[in-house]
């Protein structure tokens, strides 16, 4: 069933390759083609101009806006809502996100992006409070913003190394209370579908292999040893928690296997469900460190851009 629209949001007239809006756009947006389809998942981010392509082909498409909240959509979902129900998204789709100081709604980073030197998408970013690699961005156009696009994504750190960093939380006494091993594993999960099974580094002829069932394994455990931990050494204050957002402690994970493959024949292998948790676990290795600065961790890691779009 789709959402019944103003019949003003609804009506494009194209006219060969351009397409009229109820709504006024500047010329840079005017001359954007939108797609006719869309992929409901891709696991990089979006560019500025597939994001404003994506949001005028959405105002002629009200199909492809979902009349539900999705609960917990996993890593690369992207989904259209109207306003009003991406205000409920942002509230109720089951994951923890980082609050603000007063604990009481999430903290947000109010962005305003650019299309050929345009300031024209409005966009709000957010992070998990379990993983901050995991982000929630929502986009609107500044021009129409009764329609919003929101993308879940998971984008980790490799460290020159070649291991897999995963900031650790800091949590309040509230947290400690209602978290369970179950309840970080539940958040967990989704956040991880889709990762690769290897991992082709850039300028570089080595493939990475991590063992999915490993990573949530290391990472739930060291998750559910900070919240057992009331007062463990290194522990941020709340203060500083609320100022900085951030997290000064790192689960390093090893790859199992590192392979020298030929540039020409380097390929990236993904996995497009996760492991069964259930399945004996295997040994893994598992180390919290402190971070370093903030100029040395910018030096020292690489984003993880690999995955394969969808």
């Amino acid at each position: 069933m789709h959402l019944e629209f103003d019949a003003l949001h609804m009506y494009a007239n194209r006219v060969g390759r351009v397409c009229t809006y109820p709504f006024e756009l500047p010329a840079c947006l005017a001359n954007i083609s939108p797609p006719l389809t869309y992929h409901n998942r891709k696991l990089v981010w979006c560019s500025q101009q597939e994001i404003a392509q994506l949001l005028l082909g959405a105002a002629i498409r009200p199909d492809w806006l979902s009349p539900l909240v999705h609960f917990r959509p996993r890593n690369g979902t992207m989904v259209f809502y109207n306003r009003q129900t991406a205000l409920s998204a942002r509230r109720n789709d089951g994951y923890l996100w980082k609050r603000k100081p007063n604990r009481r709604t999430a903290k947000e980073v109010h962005m305003v992006l650019k299309v050929d030197g345009l300031e024209c998408i409005l966009a709000n970013y957010a992070h998990s409070a379990l993983l901050s690699t995991f982000h929630r961005r929502t986009y609107s156009l500044r021009y129409n913003p009764s329609i919003v696009l929101v993308h879940y994504l998971n984008v980790p750190s490799i460290t020159q190394d070649d291991k897999l960093c995963l900031p650790l939380p800091t949590f309040f006494e509230e947290d400690r209370s209602e978290l369970s091993r179950n309840s970080v594993l539940e958040q967990l999960l989704p956040m991880f579908s889709g990762f690769p099974n290897y991992i082709s580094r850039p300028q570089s002829n080595r493939q990475l292999h991590f063992d999915v069932q490993l990573v949530l394994s290391a990472l739930c455990s060291a998750i559910s040893h900070r919240l057992q931990v009331a007062s463990s050494v290194g522990e941020v204050s709340h203060s500083t928690a609320s100022r900085t957002g951030s997290s000064l402690y790192c689960l390093f994970i090893p790859p199992t296997e590192v392979a020298v493959v030929p540039h020409q024949k380097s390929r990236l292998h993904q996995s497009q469900n996760l492991p069964d948790l259930s399945q004996g676990q295997k040994a893994f290795i598992m180390a919290e460190t402190a971070m370093p600065d903030t100029s040395e961790k910018t030096s020292n890691f690489t984003e993880l851009k690999c995955y394969r779009e969808y």
